[in-house]
């Protein structure tokens, strides 16, 4: 159900897609945040994957939206079907810039930002989804 940097994407059809899979006997378990990598070194924001031969961003959608936002570049309202994702994750920030813009380091900040955003979507739709089961 998780778009980019983990934010909840496919609404209450995804929920009740998801609500129908379950045994009638079963249980529904929903995991979700955001993610962020942490180098070796320390470094919010990097990993180092396996198989490559350098460092690279994780998540590189929130670094995206972050460097957007520091610059003052992000439009309040600009959502489009072309960047939909995107567009949500910039929005989501943009109401909490002041939250970021003096924390060290501001993409640990964005991340928890993004959490919470998450936390409150996820439980939205599951107050209105259908379980059919325990």
């Amino acid at each position: 159900m998780g778009g980019l940097d983990g934010y909840p994407v496919t609404g209450l059809t995804g929920m009740g897609a998801s609500a129908s899979h379950v045994p009638d006997d079963g249980a529904v378990f929903i995991f979700y945040g955001p993610h962020i990598g942490v180098s070796k070194a320390g470094v919010v924001g990097e990993i180092h994957r396996y198989g490559q031969s350098t460092h690279s961003s994780c998540c590189g959608a929130a670094k995206g939206v972050l460097a957007k936002l520091m610059s003052g570049s992000n439009v309040a309202g600009h959502v489009t079907d072309l960047d939909y994702q995107m567009n949500t994750i910039e929005q989501i920030l943009l109401r909490e810039k002041d939250r970021m813009v003096n924390a060290k380091p501001p993409l640990q900040k964005a991340t928890e930002v993004i959490y919470e955003a998450i936390d409150r979507k996820i439980e939205e739709l599951v107050s209105l989804t259908q379980y059919n089961c325990k």
